[in-house]
């Protein structure tokens, strides 16, 4: 078993997870989602935090969209790419080849 997830699953004791705190782990808010649930319920912040990481471990589907802050997608690499090949333009530029 997974240290990062409960045993017992909190929808065994008739808990439904709130519908904001799905929204919220589909945005990538872990936290919110936490304390959507925390409200909810009023149990304690260990308690909440297991239901929000055995509920996302359960609907892998919650994962949030991947982010374009990483280096896969966006402008970022275009722009580096058009760089090197300014530097390379201007290397040969001044060697005297172009």
């Amino acid at each position: 078993m997974n240290p990062s997830t409960p045993a017992i699953p909190p929808e065994a004791d008739g808990f439904v997870f709130p519908a904001e705190a799905e929204a919220a782990l589909r945005a990538g808010n872990k936290i919110e989602a936490i304390k959507i649930v925390r409200e909810r319920t009023g149990w304690g912040l260990k308690e909440c935090k297991e239901a929000v990481e055995f509920h996302s471990a359960s609907n892998p589907d919650l994962a949030p969209a991947p982010s374009c802050e990483s280096n896969s997608c966006g402008a970022r690499p275009l722009v580096m790419a058009l760089f090197a090949l300014g530097l390379i333009a201007a290397a040969l530029y001044f060697s005297g080849v172009l």
